[in-house]
Order: structure tokens, then C-alpha cells, then sequence
């Protein structure tokens, strides 16, 4: 090996004594301004060409290494005067013509106008063109030459404090720090003489960066010598071509990179990243070679506000939404890396939960930081068996956080030797969490025993590993293990927790209903059958025999037992706004949105959610309730469009409704004028005030203003909550929050207040078409919920109103079915012959079951079976006879689906 560095730094001398044969081309020849001729400008004091470039790629712009071509055309009628034409790339990548022009706000010149008359609102289009002493040419913007604002004006060139390679009129009054150092001067330059300029130059660049490869290769052990010797030989040689110069650069970089990889080890870490296409740092805000999949709103690299010090780590990539993510990751996969161990650091944080993983393959390190924080990095120490690609990044693995991110993205190769893979082992098993001695302890009470048991068999086999091989073959095993009883104990953790919640409710409960006695069975006592098929949680927490995903199976099945006994206990005026998901809007979660609404939005304080168009509906439904009463308090209010005209009232209202109830919001009145609340206002304004957004309407509601209350009875143990607009109207806006569900079980004046807003519908319905039998058992109900007043009474009086009133809606649409059917009938046995059998037959029908639709005579289960037999008499009449194909399309009710017709729903 010595001899081989010997050699190197022998060739390093000889190089260096050569390196003066290679040279930068001299500035290329400039010629004469010509006008309706292609040229190419080049800047003297910059040594760049102008093009097109930077910013949207029409940015007037110079560079060193290659231009576009211009032509003059002159301005007739002015002295040394020109439109500058210059060739830009469009968006299909083709080259055409536009003119260069100063902008409005003399900040830039722009080369995207395609003909004069474009830029009549600009400043200029027109250029004064003159030839200097050094027979260079100065470039001017024409119209700006002697008026009152010429001190704006100046030549066109390059200003060197904007360290870029944009062009500016070069003014002291806009840039006086460069006074006297810009770069001013052009030379016009023929076609041949700039091709041939600049393939000296980039010969010469290929040139000078394989010096540096060079260079670099004396300073690594191991380079191979045949690459070094050819890169060597194309840099001595003045007449190798870009082609050869660059070929060899690359092969020698291939030969530096394979050096370095076998040198790595434990003490001489080889960071990979810088290998690939994969950002580590985040700085030009981008984030290349990174995807995420948790269902973020915004994924991008920023300067967020999440950073300890941003003057430290500036910009990182982050992932954000309103609500929790799903779960997911954040990831970039590494290409062709060799076998061997890796580890992963990073500056990753997680501003909640405990889900949160920074990962490289199949190994993870849990995520504690909440802020990128130079002084909490996290590491995760992995391998690779077999050569090839590795996938790293940030794993979350449940909906517990909605702000996750990673900074200073670092992947270091430790080398495929022996002491490699002993350190990893002896590394692994001393930073893991040691769950073998944390069994038994706080939070880690409970297991799987067998998994447990293999779990440790596996630390030992790691821990007696002393070499390459021996270490890789226990490593898959252990990591399997080591992962899922991590898992496991975490969900063991997670039912014991929710069995210590229960054990305490029941403590505090005197409920006996059958939910409540079958949870208590379910805590106490110890069964292994039945239930969720795993038996009951004594015997499940004690014996340690399912798995992971069983586990968490019978946790949800607990949660229900528990939700369910709870729902089944609770006693008048129990808040019970926890069955509510997302009660005050502060996420996105919760809520089934259909058509416009948006949530969360107001202040951060008090969330608010909003349609600005009366379209929509936000709901959720709520199962395995005790049945009974239920109020629900919020705020809320509708401004209709139109307030304050003569077409006020015409304006459709929205509405909040609980199953079938259902109250208009609160609406402004009509003539009152809304206002704004101004930025930084901390009360409500005097009487007259109307909020006219979300920040003004969180703070009414905090104030008080626009409560709502309405109750809804439960029967089945559902119920859902909404609030909704069933017509579009233009111009109106809705906004509530702050919702409170309260359980009132028999209570006489919440059930007196839910009265009230029921009677008007049922009284309502006593003028509908349907049987006699349901509009007597309805008034009956009526008038007994009127008269009842205690509170138990009175609640069996409101169920007993909410059947009566359904068991008439549904004769209703049984007498509307029959009338269709009867109305067939009629037309049917009117196309016969007097003297046809089924004549007589079906009129007599006709007349007997239309006598019975006028009375009412027939309760629902009548008119259902008159319906059939009607229909069934017009079959015959249509079909009786008769051969071939008919049309029968009039055998359908309401075909067409006329709303004043039948009823989507009946099977008639």
C-alpha cells in the first residue's frame, strides 16, 4: 500500500509541473453591430453571454459557459437606437425570438414580449446602443435618456453585489454600493467565433475539474492505480477532447468512491448521501428524493417555525395538516449501497404522540424531540446484508400527531468487516430498549409469553455472536423479535390501561343494565371462552397468549363493552359531549362533509366551521346510545342573502337537526347591517353589531350571543347530528361551534321543550290522506302528551307520539302507492269492452277499494295488501290474451320519478 501512495503522490508532482499547459481561453473576438444579422453578446466584466434564464426562464441573464442568440433591429427614425431580440426557450422547449424590455418598477429586464406594441405599459422596449473608446459597446435603455426620471436610468450590465447572474440597469441610486464597479461593457460576437470560445472554455473547465478528482485521489488509500494513471494521461494530454477529460473524471471518481467504501469502518465513517440524489439539509428549500404518504396537507421544505434556531438549521422538511395524519412515512431510498452496517442520523421531531419512528430498513429509533434541535438528534443504527437500495426516513404508525419533520439527514457507511458487525451487535443490544428487563415493571406489566420468550432466546443468540457472519445470521431474527414485542407489549399496555379505566367506572356506578352486568362479568370474572373469542380480560392479562393484532382486536372490543355500559348509565342532566367527535371544530376530523363547509377556521382560540354557500351538510352519527332524551346546546348563526331587502324572506334557511329534529339557525334579522370586527378588538361591539365572518362570530359566540338548544329523542340507540341547507342559494353564510350534548333522559322540561318543537309536525300530519286507525292512535298520542306533565309519563307519551307519527307517515305513502295503483286501475278497465269478463270484475274492485281509500278505512297493513291486489288485477287485464311483446312500462309507479308522484322508496 505504501508503494502505491508513493506512486500517486510521484504523479501529483509531475502534474503540477504540467499544469500550466492548460490555459482559459482568451475572451472571444468581438465584431462590428450589425443589424438583422445573428450575434451573440458577451459581457467583458463578467466573462458571461446574455440569454434568457432565471427566473420564469425569461429573465434577462448571462452566462459564462453559454448564450442565446440576438439580433438588432432598428428603431426608425432614432439615432443608434434598437429593439433587442433574443432567442428564449418556450414552454416546448423550442427557441424563438422575443424582445428585451425594462419592467414598470425598474427592478429587472425581461426578454418575453414577442412583438413592440406588448409593452405599451412598460418602461421600455428601446435600446441606445454606442460603441466605446475600448470598442466595446455600451447597452442604454432609450426612453429614460434626458427625462425627468433619468437618474433611474443607466446601462445595462451586471451588478457584483447581487452575487447572481442577472442583468440590472446599472444606477447608483439604485445600487450605491457598486458605484464604479459595474460591469457595463459588451462585445457583439459572430456565431463561429462563440462555438468555438466556447468549446475551448468547457474543455478547459472538464479539464481543470479533473485536476481537482486528481487532487483528491492522492489524499485516499487505496485508489485504484490503473484510473488514477488514464486520468493522469487525459489531463497531460492538451488535445484530449471535453469527452475523454470528463470520461476519465468519472471513472476516477468511481475509483475514489470504491476506496473509500472498502476504507470504511467504525473509526472512519463514509457518509453516502452525498452520493445520491437525496437532500440532506433542506437549505434551498426543496426537497429532492423525499415522498411521504400520512396524508399531509403541506409536505415541503421550509423554514416553518418549528426549529430551536433557525440561524443554526434554517430550512427543514416537514409534513403538517389541520388533524392527525393517518399513518405513513416520510421516506427516500438510497440506491446501490454496499453490504455492510449504517448508521442514520437525524434531526427529526414529532410535536406529539409516541408513534413517531426515524427508520433505515429494517431497524427504528422512536422520535422524541418536538422542535429540530441541533442538540437532539436521533440515530438509528442498521445493515445491509446483501447490497443494494435502503429505505430511510420517518415511519408513523397511528393517528397521534398532525406536525412531523426532518433536518441534517446524515447516512454513514461503517464499513463489512468483523468489527463492524461486533460493534452493531454489542451496539444494538446496549442502546435497545431493554424490554427483557422491563418486563414485569410499570407499563410493561403484561405480553405475549411465548413471543416474550423467543424475544430473549434471540438477545442471547446476538449477545454470543463474535464475528461477520454469526452476527448477520442472529441480527434478522433478533430485529424481528426485538420489533414485534415492542409492539406487542405497547398494545398489552394499552388494554391494561383501558382495563384499569373500566374497573375504576364500575367502582363509581350503580347502573344494572344488562350492558353495565356484562361488563362487569367481562372485568371479573376469569373465563378463557366466549366474548370476543379470547375470553375475559382476567384471563387474557394473566395467561399472555395472543398476539399483537389480537390484542388490539379484543382492546377495540373492550373500548365497546365499556362505551356501550357507559351509554346504558348515565342519569338525567350527564354531559355527555365526549360521544361527540371533534364537539368545537378544531380539526378536520369527526365531521361527514357533503358540498361546501370548511373547519377549523376563526382564531386560534375558538374554532368556528363555515359554509359561505347554502349547499351542504356536516354530520356524524353516534351508536349504542341509552335511549332517551338528548339536548344539544351550541352557537350559530345564518346570514341570509338579501338581508335587509324586500326578498329577505324568500331566502332558504339552514338548519341544525338531531334525527328528526331540526331548528333554523339563528338569523340575523331583517335590516340589520353587518360589520366587521377589526384585527386586535377584544369585545363585542354595541348593540346593532352583526358579525360578518368567522373572527366576529367566535367572538359573539364567546360572548353568549346566538345559543341554540334542541332535544331529540332516542328509541334505538342512534343519533345523528347535523347541520345542513338542502337548497343552493347565493349570497347566504352560515358559521356555528361549540356544541354540548347533554343526556335528559325523562327530565319534564327538556322533554316539554322537545314537545314543543315536535307538536306543530304531528299536529300537522292529522290532515294527511291515510288510514283512520293511525290518525286516531296519532291524535290520541297527542293529546296525551299535552296533558301529561310528569316527567316519566310524559317521556312514554313523546315515544309513544314519535310511533303514531311514523306509523302515519308510512300509511301516507301506502295510501299515495294505492291511489297510483288505483288510477290504473281506472285506465285499464276503461279501454275494455262492457262486454269483456274482466270488465265488471275490475270496476267493482275499483269502486269497492276507492270507497275504502276515501274513508280511511284501511290501516296500513290493508292498504299495502289492496295496493297488490289492485295492481295485480291490472296485470291481468293488460296481459290477459294477449301475445308478443307489450309495453308495460305503465305498470311502474312513478317511473320518472315526478316528486309529486309515488315515492322512490315503496316496492309498489
Amino acid at each position: 500500500m505504501r508503494k502505491a501512495l508513493l506512486s500517486i503522490v510521484c504523479l501529483l508532482t509531475a502534474l503540477a509541473a504540467s499544469a500550466e499547459t492548460w490555459t482559459a481561453p482568451a475572451a472571444p473576438e468581438n465584431t462590428d453591430l450589425r443589424t438583422g444579422e445573428e450575434l451573440y453578446l458577451y459581457n467583458r466584466g463578467a466573462k458571461a453571454f446574455m440569454l434568457g434564464a432565471n427566473d420564469w426562464g425569461t429573465r434577462a441573464s448571462v452566462s459564462p459557459t453559454h448564450g442565446y442568440k440576438v439580433v438588432l433591429e432598428a428603431v426608425e427614425g432614432a439615432t443608434d437606437t434598437y429593439y433587442l431580440k433574443d432567442f428564449v426557450e418556450n414552454k416546448d422547449n423550442a427557441l424563438m425570438y422575443f424582445y428585451a424590455y425594462v419592467n414598470d418598477g425598474f427592478e429587472s429586464i425581461w426578454v418575453d414580449y414577442a412583438t413592440p406594441e406588448d409593452a405599451s405599459g412598460e418602461r421600455s422596449m428601446k435600446w441606445n446602443i454606442t460603441k466605446q473608446a475600448d470598442g466595446s459597446y455600451a447597452i442604454w435603455n432609450a426612453d429614460g435618456m434626458g427625462d425627468e426620471m433619468s437618474d433611474l436610468y443607466g446601462p445595462l450590465g451586471v451588478v457584483p453585489s447581487k452575487n447572481d447572474m442577472k442583468l440590472y440597469l446599472c444606477v447608483s441610486v439604485l445600487f450605491p454600493d457598486d458605484a464604479g464597479n459595474f460591469q457595463t461593457s459588451w462585445d457583439f460576437v459572430a456565431p463561429s467565433v462563440y462555438a468555438d470560445y466556447v468549446g475551448k472554455l468547457m474543455q478547459y473547465n472538464a479539464a481543470m475539474a479533473l485536476a481537482d478528482v486528481i487532487n483528491e485521489a492522492g489524499t485516499v488509500d487505496g485508489t485504484d492505480e490503473a484510473a488514477y494513471n488514464a486520468a493522469v494521461q487525459a489531463y497531460e494530454n492538451i488535445e484530449s477532447t471535453e469527452a475523454a477529460l470528463n470520461a476519465a473524471r468519472e471513472a476516477l471518481a468511481q475509483a475514489i468512491y470504491a476506496a473509500r467504501v472498502r476504507n470504511a469502518s467504525v473509526a472512519n465513517p463514509l457518509e453516502m448521501l452525498q452520493y445520491q440524489a437525496i437532500e440532506q439539509t433542506f437549505t434551498d428549500g426543496t426537497a429532492t428524493g423525499w415522498a411521504s404518504n400520512t396524508g399531509a396537507q403541506n409536505k415541503q421544505a421550509n423554514n416553518g417555525n418549528n426549529a430551536k434556531d433557525f440561524d443554526v438549521t434554517g430550512n427543514h422538511y416537514e409534513n403538517w395538516s389541520p388533524s392527525n395524519f393517518t399513518g405513513g412515512k416520510v421516506y427516500a431510498t438510497a440506491k446501490n449501497l454496499p453490504a455492510g452496517v449504517y448508521m442514520l442520523t437525524s434531526l427529526a421531531y414529532t410535536v406529539a404522540g409516541n408513534d413517531l419512528y426515524l427508520y433505515a430498513g429494517n431497524r427504528s429509533t422512536a422520535v422524541t424531540a418536538t422542535q429540530i434541535d441541533i442538540e437532539q438528534p436521533t440515530e438509528v443504527l442498521s445493515y445491509l446484508t446483501v447490497g443494494g437500495d435502503f429505505e430511510i426516513g420517518l415511519r408513523l404508525e397511528d393517528k397521534t400527531t398532525n406536525w412531523i419533520g426532518l433536518d441534517n439527514v446524515n447516512l454513514y457507511y461503517l464499513g463489512d468487516s468483523d468489527e463492524s458487525y461486533t460493534w452493531l451487535s454489542k451496539s444494538i443490544l446496549r442502546d435497545d430498549v431493554p424490554y427483557r428487563t422491563l418486563a414485569g415493571t410499570d407499563g410493561y406489566e403484561y405480553y405475549q409469553q411465548s413471543l416474550f420468550d423467543a424475544y430473549v432466546l434471540a438477545c442471547d443468540k446476538l449477545q454470543e455472536a463474535d464475528n461477520a457472519e454469526s452476527v448477520k445470521a442472529a441480527l434478522d431474527n433478533y430485529n424481528d423479535l426485538y420489533n414485534e414485542i415492542g409492539r406487542n407489549m405497547k398494545a398489552y399496555a394499552a388494554y391494561y390501561a383501558l382495563f384499569e379505566e373500566a374497573v375504576e367506572w364500575m367502582g363509581g356506578t350503580t347502573s344494572e343494565s344488562d350492558a353495565v352486568l356484562f361488563l362487569s362479568d367481562y372485568l371479573f370474572i376469569e373465563e378463557g371462552e366466549g366474548y370476543n373469542g379470547n375470553g375475559t380480560a382476567p384471563y387474557i392479562l394473566e395467561n399472555g397468549e395472543i398476539g399483537t393484532e389480537l390484542i388490539k382486536s379484543e382492546t377495540e372490543y373492550f373500548s365497546r363493552l365499556l362505551n356501550d355500559a357507559k351509554a346504558s348509565s348515565m342519569g338525567d342532566g350527564d354531559d355527555c359531549t365526549s360521544l361527540i367527535v371533534n364537539p368545537h371544530f378544531t380539526t378536520a376530523d369527526g365531521w361527514t362533509k357533503v358540498g361546501f363547509a370548511d373547519f377549523p377556521v376563526g382564531p386560534e382560540n375558538y374554532r368556528v366551521a363555515s359554509s359561505y354557500t347554502v349547499l351542504f351538510d356536516v354530520y356524524q352519527e353516534i351508536t349504542g346510545l341509552q335511549n332517551g332524551l338528548y339536548e344539544l346546546n351550541l352557537y350559530d348563526l345564518f346570514r341570509p342573502a338579501d338581508y335587509g331587502s324586500a326578498d329577505y324572506e324568500k331566502t332558504p334557511r339552514a338548519y341544525v337537526y338531531m334525527n328528526k329534529f331540526q331548528k333554523n339557525l339563528n338569523t340575523i334579522e331583517s335590516g340589520a347591517v353587518p360589520e366587521l370586527v377589526h384585527s386586535g378588538e377584544t369585545s363585542i361591539p354595541d348593540v346593532g353589531f352583526v358579525p360578518n365572518d368567522e373572527e366576529s362570530a367566535a367572538l359573539a359566540f364567546q360572548d353568549g350571543r346566538y345559543a341554540q338548544t334542541l332535544y331529540a329523542l332516542v328509541t334505538d340507540g342512534t343519533l345523528k347530528i347535523g347541520i345542513r341547507n338542502d337548497l343552493r342559494y347565493e349570497g347566504c353564510w352560515a358559521v356555528w361551534s361549540d356544541m354540548k350534548l347533554t343526556f335528559r333522559a325523562k327530565n319534564a322540561t327538556a322533554l316539554a321543550g322537545a314537545l314543543e318543537l315536535m307538536l306543530p309536525e304531528a299536529e300537522a300530519m292529522m290532515t294527511n290522506i291515510c288510514g283512520v286507525k293511525e290518525l286516531l292512535a296519532l291524535q290520541e298520542a297527542i293529546t296525551k302528551a299535552k296533558s301529561e306533565t310528569d316527567g316519566y309519563a310524559l317521556y312514554d307519551a313523546f315515544v309513544e307520539m314519535k310511533r303514531a307519527m311514523e306509523a302515519v307517515e308510512e300509511c301516507t305513502q301506502a295510501y299515495t302507492d294505492l291511489a297510483l295503483a288505483l288510477n290504473q286501475l281506472r285506465e285499464a278497465y276503461g279501454a275494455l269492452d262492457a262486454s269483456d269478463p274482466n270488465y265488471q270484475k275490475a270496476k267493482a274492485l275499483f269502486q269497492e277499494v276507492g270507497e275504502g281509500w276515501e274513508s280511511g278505512a284501511y290501516d296500513l297493513q290493508n292498504a299495502l295488501d289492496k295496493t297488490v291486489e289492485v295492481s295485480s288485477m291490472v296485470v291481468a287485464i293488460k296481459f290477459g290474451g294477449g301475445n308478443g311483446e307489450q309495453d308495460v312500462t305503465d305498470l311502474i309507479v312513478n317511473p320518472t320519478f315526478d316528486p309529486e308522484r309515488g315515492s322512490k322508496d315503496t316496492g309498489t
